[in-house]
Order: structure tokens, then sequence, then C-alpha cells
């Protein structure tokens, strides 16, 4: 996923981040019950042609459903360089917002967590603030991704002082 960016001069790409799979869990559990739903009603209702062609078109659905959920989750990166943060958002299958902030512009990076399940599984969201501010959401261990950046902005402040 690295080549969503063209590297600069003496650039390496040094994570590439997703989001944690447990904040699609609302999506699982539709998929989930759809297939559910269609192992009902071939098992009981298999006699009815009417509920066969139901099921299939539900299938269909569900699956779907299940794979444009995977390419949002693929697509939606965050790539951490030894230079700058890049971070591609999939807004739906037609849109991409991209955004990046070098390190020497930093000013603060924080993390939050919040919620029942992101404090269960240990996801959170990243801020970076420089000119802008960038948000890292429902990243896994965002603590750990916290002390990485905070290292890699000291770094480049050193260089450049």
């Amino acid at each position: 996923m690295s080549n969503v960016i063209t590297p600069k001069e003496g650039e390496k790409v040094l994570m590439n981040l997703r989001k944690s799979v447990f904040t699609y869990g609302k999506q699982m559990l539709i998929f989930a019950f759809s297939l559910v739903l269609v192992a009902l009603v071939v098992t009981f209702l298999y006699q009815y042609s009417a509920a066969l062609i139901l099921s299939a078109i539900l299938s269909v659905g569900a699956i779907g459903y299940a794979f444009y959920y995977f390419l949002i989750w693929f697509y939606d990166v965050y790539i951490i360089t030894n230079m700058r943060l890049v971070s591609v958002s999939k807004k739906g299958l037609f849109r991409r917002d991209y955004s990046e902030i070098e390190y020497a512009d930093v000013t603060n990076v924080t993390y939050q967590i919040h919620g029942f399940f992101a404090t269960l599984f240990q996801y959170g969201t990243v801020l970076v603030a420089g000119p802008s501010v960038i948000e890292l959401t429902n990243l896994p261990d965002p603590g750990e991704i916290l002390e990485t950046l905070k290292a890699l902005v000291a770094a480049t402040k050193q260089k450049t002082s």
C-alpha cells in the first residue's frame, strides 16, 4: 500500500496502519445475520422457488455489503515514513481524501480511547497537530503509535536544530 504515496528522496516507509477490524463489528454482525437468515430459508423453505430466489438475492447482497466494507477498510490507510505522516481515507467507492504532515511541522501528538469496546479491544484515535490536525482513527494500540510518532518528531526537530 506504500505505492499510494510518491516517496521523497531518502524517504522510507516505516509503517502502514489500518483501522482495527473491531470497529466494523456492526457490519460483521449484519453480514453474519444475513448468512444465518439465508441458511434458515434454504433449510426450512427449500421447496418454494420464491424462497430460494430470495435467499440467492440476499446472499449476493450480503457478499456485496461485506466486500464494500472490506474495500473501505483496505484502502483506508495511514502511512508513517521517516519524514512525514500520510493519511489516505476512503470515503465510499469514488472518493479518497489524502492529507500529510511533515514531522518538522508537528506541534502536538495525543491519543484518545473512547467507549467500552474501544477500551476492551484497545483501539483509539491518534491526533497529530500542526498547521492542520490529522486524525488517525480506530487504530489498534494507539499508545505505541503515539510513542513512535513522538520519537520521529523529536528526531526530525533535533536534526533541524
